[in-house]
């Protein structure tokens, strides 16, 4: 996941350049970090779970990120947002009844550096998966094919 660390990125209604497409193998858009979290509210995030707002897709939320750079300051109607993008007014329907969603994924998308841990980076090092454990819980799910994909055993 592409989290931000920028959490104090305020919202502006100053027109910025929408970020370009690269030429990833899914078409990605590069997004500058301080809007990465409104991008995945947008967009979601299936790696962490994070659904998004139905229709929005990759272009489309860059596109509007790169003129308003925050979910809260795109306009609800389409007319308004003074760049062109294919499906305007599903998008600003969905953006409507879908916008505390669109801020609730933002948040779980934000990576937090606040949180106290008495742990050190040693001490999170993934050591290997525990086979009693693990067994009782794929026999408990009736699925044993996650056995096959663990490649170390803590003992």
């Amino acid at each position: 996941m592409a989290e931000s660390l920028d959490e104090t990125d305020a919202p502006t209604d100053t027109p910025a350049e929408p970020p370009p497409v690269t030429g990833g193998a899914l078409g990605e858009v590069a997004v500058p970090a301080a809007r990465k979290r409104d991008w995945i509210g947008l967009v979601g995030d299936p790696a962490d779970g994070i659904p998004g707002i139905p229709g929005w897709g990759p272009k489309s939320s860059s596109l509007l990120l790169g003129r308003y750079r925050h979910v809260e300051a795109i306009p609800e109607d389409a007319m308004l947002w003074g760049v062109k993008v294919q499906g305007a007014k599903r998008l600003a329907a969905n953006l409507r009844s879908h916008r505390k969603e669109a801020e609730l994924y933002r948040l779980l998308a934000t990576l937090r550096t606040d949180v106290p841990l008495s742990e050190d980076l040693e001490d999170l090092h993934w050591r290997g998966a525990r086979r009693e454990q693990l067994e009782a819980l794929c026999q408990e799910l009736g699925d044993r094919r996650l056995l096959d994909q663990v490649h170390g055993w803590l003992d």
